[in-house]
């Protein structure tokens, strides 16, 4: 790169303390300064900010609140694009739902933009009721049934559904390049109406120190599970309590908060199976690689479309083979390091686990299989094909 390259990443905010999004925002944002790129960050959303500690880019914190609605958020990311357009070589627009008003000013100004999908917020109101197939017709009318506030708050954001519907997701469609974290996100916006030449795949790397110094314990006289991430009821951990009733052979721990805690716990002690079902609840992240290390399986059941979770590649780098949903981009990314199960089917899952206990075999290959699938994304591999991407147009 002969000169340095200035990208302004828009994001809601940064919250270290939560993994995820931010966790992958502030990995990228590292290493483009590593590769010589100046790097801004500007969040529309300070209040919700959680950082840690200096940074070697630029963090800015822009508190709009002019038009206090979710549409006072697109107002202000378009005033954002226009106030530093003179300082930025591309816009890195790093929420589905601030894609609208970067599009808007995509077609007024001459500073490209794109966008990472990591989520359906752009067209989705409810992610728990998204069955990989409702997006194909999400329209008005679905989107205030499956809103789940309460009927007066429905009403009074219908001009927020149908905003949603058609004038957002056309909006969009103007941003130079959409970059999807796994094949299942792209696959899901095309069918949802953005053209199959607008969207690249980009996936999550994993992060290179986060087992670091940590050793596997896998020594047990069960199959010890392990499921990362929040407890609502798109993740399906309904049905890995299904399954473990469904098996002796397994103990489970259940990590992450989530408004249906009270009620997996309340269906684990019906099932009986209290006394091989921890819930951890929020753990440190610099804590995970221990459960990841100490654990033979990690389960993501998901019911829905996920995206590509960080979970999977720090389970990877820890060596645990992980069983995934076959819907999303959750099979794609563990490939052959893990085996899929239809989503919702607990008896499919109970046999997969009761044969991976019984055939040692089997996991330590899935065990290889591990270290050969992380590569693919090892940091310098992604970070280059984000390079390439922004090659095109700054």
């Amino acid at each position: 790169m002969s000169r340095k390259i200035s990208v302004t990443i828009v994001c809601h905010q940064v919250d270290l303390s939560l993994g995820g999004s931010s966790f992958s925002l502030d990995i990228t944002a590292n290493l483009l300064v590593e590769k010589g790129y100046k790097v801004r960050v500007i969040t529309v959303n300070p209040e919700n900010n959680k950082i840690y500690k200096n940074k070697p880019y630029e963090i800015i914190s822009i508190n709009d609140k002019s038009v206090p609605t979710r549409f006072g958020v697109l107002i202000s990311t378009y005033r954002i694009m226009k106030k530093y357009e003179s300082v930025t070589d591309i816009y890195h627009i790093w929420a589905p739902n601030l894609l609208p008003p970067a599009g808007y000013y995509r077609s007024r100004h001459d500073t490209p933009v794109v966008g990472r999908l990591n989520s359906y917020t752009l067209f989705c109101v409810n992610h728990d009721l998204m069955d990989g197939q409702c997006h194909n017709n999400c329209s008005v009318k679905e989107k205030f049934m499956h809103d789940d506030n309460f009927l007066l708050k429905r009403i009074a954001k219908i001009p927020s559904f149908f905003s949603r519907t058609k004038p957002e997701m056309g909006l969009s469609k103007m941003v130079d390049q959409m970059l999807a974290v796994s094949p299942a996100v792209k696959k899901v916006y095309m069918e949802a109406g953005v053209p199959e030449a607008l969207i690249s795949v980009v996936p999550n790397f994993y992060n290179p120190s986060f087992a670091d110094g940590v050793t596997s314990s896998k020594k047990s006289d069960t199959l010890r599970a392990l499921y990362v991430g929040r407890l609502k009821r798109s993740k399906g951990v309904g049905t890995l309590l299904r399954a473990i009733k469904q098996t002796s052979e397994v103990t489970a721990t259940i990590i992450g908060p989530g408004p249906k805690k009270e009620d997996l716990e309340l269906l684990r002690d019906e099932l009986g199976i209290a006394e091989r079902v921890r819930f951890k609840g929020l753990v440190d992240h610099g804590k995970l690689s221990d459960y990841y290390c100490a654990s033979d399986v990690f389960v993501q059941p998901a019911r829905w479309p996920e995206p590509f979770s960080r979970t999977l590649l720090e389970s990877m780098q820890c060596q645990t083979p992980a069983i995934v949903s076959s819907v999303g981009g959750s099979s794609w990314a563990v490939g052959d390091a893990g085996i899929s199960f239809s989503p919702g089917r607990p008896a499919e899952l109970a046999s997969i686990i009761s044969s991976l206990y019984r055939n040692t075999n089997r996991i330590r290959e899935l065990e290889r299989k591990c270290d050969e699938q992380i590569e693919k994304f090892a940091p310098c591999n992604v970070i280059s094909r984000l390079e390439k991407v922004y090659d095109q147009y700054a």
